[in-house]
């Protein structure tokens, strides 16, 4: 049976698709010559079945996410129900040969007929291309409302694991990098000018998401996960010989970074796919492994690069290597659910220049906002608590476990708030812990005397990881409640790729503010937490429009 939500959805949609190829599959039913009169039903069978899909996408894209309470759904009318509409179907399939008819006559032209008016007679629109919709043969598993759990599914949840642990993992890690590269290779740079490595890398990751989350809504994501499984185990490896500063942009930066993105939306996309309810927690498993990557990391590296016998170039190469048997395990046991859009061609696909038609979703123009100046500073004070660490007294290697506290206070709040999420609402924890991590820049890292001890960096780095940690968990799970499965992975490309421009200059204009205030983080923690404050509260108006402005609603 159809979910409430999505049956109330399609009522209208089906109303118009069947009215209109009602009086022409009534006369293709008609006894003329039977031959012809039965192609002529397949094929306007046919033509019906993809032309409720194409309806039903667009009219699902409109509708309430499933975060919406059970009073905004309109109640289905018994007048427009497919029930009803099946009814002059059957009874002219009926007529032509009864329900006892000629069963293969009645599959003649690739569709089953009495299957098609069987589906509208139990309120279930079939999706051209699915098992259900033509022969028997077509094995699709996109069938059902996901799983939420099993081996399978879990199992998608673990290789996901390992690519976000290899992907962000090292992307917040990077201080590690940086401060290396400072004081080795890139030591007569300017900070600012060496910021950039990371702050490409990032730009990067994020860019790509559009361009590949569409690609892999069309043509699945198994190709795009093993090329970039290649790409950033090669730039990886590739690192260990850069001496240059051009070098490390153009591997470590654009091409780690291509790859990173060719990882990250379509192994969420896989997730998505076998989660609903509890999608929340899945999606906080899976981004805590950024986390995850970003405690062991850089104890990884920073053993491996202070070791007198291995050092940067071959710590680098042992490191990749990792990496590389990490990726294989994960593309191992990643399969998806659901076919490609473009598996066949009577699936449909949404065409690249109506990519942009997602912000006609107001709530969803706004989210997107949101994250847009909530993320311009996001991963700042990953990329500078070890400097400002080293600033207020420790040594290097003390500097390089602030990540390290940061990254395990991140995990924390990472995994916590899936379930929270999904028990309290999804908006509703976002805009919590976005709210308290901004809060947590603009009272932990500015005041002079006080935070700018070590107490201080310690304090900063487990309320910034924790806070930070369980934002960017939710926010992928908000941006899915706004989502249909099949649009998913463009609307996440989409969102990310708008945090793209604010994730590049971000970091680089944080190195300026405290060049520019000799070596004072005063000015940089006012910029972050006002702005990250700033897109956190268009998060909130975001929720409560969805709430239809109710403070206790479950959103």
């Amino acid at each position: 049976m159809v979910h409430p939500k999505t049956f109330s959805a399609s009522t209208t949609a089906a109303t118009t698709a069947v009215a209109s190829v009602r009086s022409s599959f009534d006369a293709s039913l008609a006894p003329k010559s039977q031959p012809d009169s039965i192609e002529a039903a397949a094929a306007t069978a046919k033509e019906m079945e993809q032309r409720l899909h194409e309806q039903m996408q667009l009219n699902l894209a409109r509708q309430p996410s499933a975060g919406a309470t059970s009073h905004d759904v309109r109640p289905i009318s018994p007048i427009d129900t497919p029930t009803t509409l099946a009814g002059s179907l059957r009874h002219s399939l009926d007529g032509h040969g009864g329900k006892g008819g000629d069963i293969d006559e009645k599959k003649r032209g690739g569709v089953d007929l009495e299957k098609v008016v069987a589906a509208l007679e139990s309120g279930v629109v079939i999706r051209p291309g699915s098992k259900d919709s033509t022969d028997d043969d077509d094995d699709d598993e996109d069938v059902g409302p996901a799983p939420d759990g099993g081996f399978k599914a879990w199992l998608v949840v673990a290789g996901t694991f390992l690519m976000i642990m290899t992907n962000f993992g090292l992307l917040t890690s990077y201080g590690v990098f940086g401060t290396y590269y400072a004081s080795h290779q890139l030591a007569h740079l300017p900070a600012s000018t060496v910021s950039w490595i990371g702050s490409v890398q990032t730009f990067c990751v994020y860019a790509g998401s559009v361009v590949f989350g569409k690609l892999c809504d069309d043509f699945g994501p198994r190709w795009f996960l093993m090329v970039g499984s290649i790409l950033t185990f090669a730039s990886l490896l590739a690192v260990s010989w850069c001496e240059q500063f051009w070098q490390f942009v153009l591997v470590q930066g654009f091409l780690f970074g291509i790859g990173g993105s060719m990882l990250f939306l379509p192994s969420c996309t896989i997730v998505g796919q076998y989660f609903d309810r509890r999608r929340g927690l899945a999606m906080g498993i899976i981004i805590g492994a950024a986390s995850f990557g970003g405690i062991v990391w850089p104890l990884v590296l920073s053993a491996l690069f202070a070791s007198p016998s291995l050092g940067f170039a071959w710590g680098t190469r042992i490191s990749a290597l990792l990496l590389g048997v990490m990726l294989a395990l994960a593309n191992a046991v990643m399969k998806p659910r659901l076919k490609p859009n473009r598996s066949s061609a009577k699936t449909t696909s949404v065409p690249w220049t109506s990519t942009y038609r997602v912000f006609a979703n107001v709530d969803y123009a706004i989210f997107v906002a949101g994250i847009f100046f909530a993320w311009i500073n996001f991963f700042v004070p990953y990329f500078q608590i070890s400097s400002y660490a080293k600033l207020v007294g420790f040594d290097t290697d003390m500097a390089s476990r602030c990540i390290t506290i940061m990254n395990t206070a991140s995990l924390v709040g990472r995994i916590a708030s899936g379930p929270l999420a999904d028990r309290y609402g999804r908006f509703n924890c976002l805009s919590i812990f976005g709210v308290l991590s901004s809060v947590s820049l603009l009272v932990l890292w500015p005041v002079p005397g006080l935070m700018d001890t070590r107490a201080g960096v310690m304090l900063l780095s487990v309320f910034y990881g924790l806070f930070s940690g369980g934002s960017i968990a939710i926010a992928s799970a908000c941006c899915a409640q706004l989502s249909t499965p099949r649009e998913l992975g463009t609307r996440l490309g989409m969102l990310w790729t708008s945090a793209a421009p604010g994730l590049l200059i971000g970091p680089v204009v944080s190195t300026k503010l405290i060049d520019a205030m000799h070596s004072s983080y005063l000015g940089l923690a006012m910029w972050a937490g006002f702005m990250t404050l700033f897109g956190f509260a268009l998060i909130v108006l975001a929720r409560f429009r969805l709430a239809k402005w109710r403070w206790a609603a479950i959103v």
